[in-house]
């Protein structure tokens, strides 16, 4: 017997799941199914944009600390120099 390939297989099994589910024969239940659809798709959209939100608010403050990072180091680093370097390169 010759091997599947795995996206072969993994389609068959896809294929089964789908099949062993009842279809909407009517147009009734394919406008249930749509509509449970959209509510769907409404509340992942309202979860992705909480998320993008509370993102923003959590990287903003860290972009403002980052930056005052960055110029406390440079102007940190000629003055410390002189007295690392020949630490680490005795």
């Amino acid at each position: 017997m010759p091997a599947t390939p795995a996206s072969s297989l993994y389609c068959s099994q896809a294929l089964t799941v789908m099949t062993t589910q009842p279809i909407a024969t009517t147009y009734s239940e394919i406008l249930n199914l749509l509509g449970e659809l959209i509510i769907s798709q409404k509340e992942t959209d309202r979860k992705f944009q909480e998320t993008d939100h509370r993102l923003q608010e959590t990287c903003m403050p860290t972009g403002r600390y980052m930056v005052r990072w960055r110029g406390f180091a440079s102007r940190m680093a000629p003055i410390a120099m002189p007295s690392l370097l020949p630490l680490v390169f005795p």
